[in-house]
């Protein structure tokens, strides 16, 4: 049987990472009769010298007349399997009115199923990190965490309405398994869903990619977008490239924010929990911030990679007229 695998994200669930441990593993993969196509947007420049990998379905759901057509274009052998990945084909399925297309399409591209794999995550740490994605991408976030999470946390309904949709195809078989619980090594859950032995993928050298910002790199990062608009690309970007080891500082949104967020969640969380493994349920402890917060604070390495960035962005005829004056104060 040839398997049409689709890792569908969402977002913040460590995509960044398994698609840079996909990539490493092309060859590896493909002994197994597995196609991991190296198309498309292998990785999207942030900044000169950085790269953070996109997956390798970033259009293959454009069109779903298409889909069939992608999948031939896409996949190579069609007596193999193949693999796409990218945390697009979340949204792009979402927003689908209906999904017949991904069996009909499958089929006529010579696949006789279709395996989705999905993480879920516990909501507190999501949203906080999807908060900070946008704090440091192109949307340019300035509003609170607090202030986003009681109007932007709908991803435990979101995917909870997805994975039902998605079980009522024919042919489509839907994994979940909990972000939190794998963490320290993804690929172990992946290496199941596609059916492989345990360690039979190389991890990368790299243990975080994309990190999240500490409370106080984001601090700053907002007052930026506040005074400039998006900006994430001055320093957010570099640092979490350029310093990936810095110690976790997460923000958490207030304690009374994060109760209403669970309650909020309840009913769809328990739902998920039930296509879970039991061994992984979804974490729905709360802990917020003493109060008060403790102050910000930047290591060297971090103020270095800031102050590059703040000089990349002056305009290079003022960076020239500066430097001149300053010879000429120093005669």
């Amino acid at each position: 049987m040839t398997t049409l695998y689709l890792h569908i994200g969402p977002m913040k669930t460590g995509s960044t990472w398994l698609q840079t441990a996909f990539v490493a593993n092309a060859e590896t993969l493909g002994t197994h009769n597995i196609a991991y196509p190296l198309v498309e947007d292998a990785g999207k420049a942030v900044n000169a010298d950085q790269r953070v990998m996109t997956g390798n379905a970033l259009t293959l759901l454009d069109a779903p007349e298409k889909f069939a057509a992608k999948l031939g274009q896409n996949s190579g052998n069609p007596a193999r399997s193949v693999l796409f990945s990218s945390e697009v084909l979340f949204n792009r399925l979402s927003a689908a009115d209906d999904l017949s297309f991904l069996c009909e399409g499958a089929r006529a591209a010579g696949y006789d199923e279709i395996r989705i794999l999905l993480f879920v995550r516990s909501p507190i740490p999501h949203v906080t990190s999807v908060w900070q994605q946008r704090v440091k991408g192109w949307q340019g976030e300035t509003q609170s965490l607090d202030a986003f999470a009681q109007a932007g946390s709908d991803w435990p309904e979101r995917t909870l309405k997805l994975v039902e949709r998605l079980e009522k195809l024919p042919g489509v078989a839907v994994t979940l398994r909990n972000y939190d619980s794998h963490r320290k090594d993804l690929l172990s859950p992946v290496e199941e869903w596609l059916g492989m032995p345990a360690q039979t993928l190389a991890r990368p050298a790299a243990e975080t990619l994309n990190r999240s910002l500490t409370r106080s790199e984001v601090t700053l990062q907002r007052a930026l977008n506040r005074q400039l608009g998006p900006s994430g690309k001055i320093f957010a970007f570099r640092l979490v490239n350029r310093i990936p080891e810095v110690a976790a500082d997460a923000p958490r949104p207030s304690a009374a924010v994060a109760h209403r967020l669970m309650e909020r969640h309840r009913n769809a969380l328990d739902l998920i929990d039930a296509r879970l493994p039991a061994s992984e349920p979804v974490d729905r402890s709360v802990t917020a911030l003493p109060d008060p917060a403790p102050p910000l604070c930047f290591s060297e390495a971090q103020l270095e990679v800031i102050a590059e960035g703040l000089s990349d962005y002056v305009n290079p005829s003022l960076k020239d007229r500066f430097k001149r004056v300053m010879r000429r104060i120093r005669g």
